[in-house]
């Protein structure tokens, strides 16, 4: 399947690139470090980190800058070059369903706004060879907020699914230490994303910077009153072999 298919098909999304450096400049920059960093604290007991669909590189980039060894993987070239040249990251053209690396090689494997474009049961043969200890999940959440902001803006998904799916996925595999956690209420939705339209005048940081505060506010809230699974529009699945199957 050549790039120009991919994209029909919605594996790959075609990209206004200035428009996405603008947005990681702006509002939608901050609202990606704070993701990334939940991201990064989420890994455990690991050193070497894969990075499946890297993209521009930001969250390869932050791996390494915070100590861990990130190696990470991306099939356009475009974005290959590009997170070169914004953040100094060489990413690697690796095909996620037969890549080059040997078994056990990376502790952890991350799969940022990924699995979404991919057939997560066959990549996951490739997935389970090449991971030691771990594989995070970060990805959109069912909330009708989040469905109705696909419709507005026309974006579809190559195979989109329930989290639930990569729960029990996982918990038939030697990955069955599943956690799940939730985040994005206000923030992300206001900062418009790569897709959407931002509604915070670029020039108003403070007001950024206060919004992504509520945001953590109100997603405390609701994790008392176990009420971010109908509003939260991202979720994380962190999925640890488990020792007792491994053995």
């Amino acid at each position: 399947m050549d790039y120009r298919e991919s994209i029909n098909k919605n594996i790959f999304h075609d990209s206004d690139h200035a428009l996405c450096k603008a947005r990681l400049d702006s509002f939608y920059g901050m609202v990606c470090h704070e993701q990334n960093m939940e991201i990064l604290h989420k890994i455990k007991n690991s050193h070497k980190v894969l990075d499946v669909g890297a993209g521009y590189g930001n969250l390869t980039d932050l791996l390494n800058r915070n100590g861990f060894s990130a190696v990470g993987i991306e099939p356009n070239e475009i974005k290959r070059k590009l997170a070169e040249e914004w953040y100094g990251v060489k990413l690697l053209n690796e095909d996620i369903y037969k890549t080059s690396f040997k078994d056990n090689e990376f502790d952890c494997i991350i799969l940022r706004e990924v699995v979404f474009h991919l057939d997560f049961a066959k990549a996951f043969q490739e997935l389970n060879r090449i991971a030691k200890k771990q594989i995070i999940i970060f990805q959109g959440n069912s909330v009708i907020t989040r469905r109705i902001g696909q419709k507005i803006f026309g974006h579809t998904e190559f195979n989109e699914r329930h989290k639930n799916y990569y729960v029990d996925f996982f918990k038939k595999t030697q990955f069955s230490n599943v956690t799940i956690t939730y985040r994005d209420i206000i923030a992300f939705p206001l900062s418009g994303g790569f897709i959407g339209k931002q509604l915070v005048p670029s020039s108003m940081k403070s007001l950024m910077r206060f919004i992504i505060t509520v945001d953590k506010l109100f997603n405390s809230f609701l994790e008392i009153f176990r009420l971010q699974n109908f509003f939260c529009m991202r979720f994380i699945i962190s999925a640890e072999v488990d020792e007792i199957k491994q053995k």
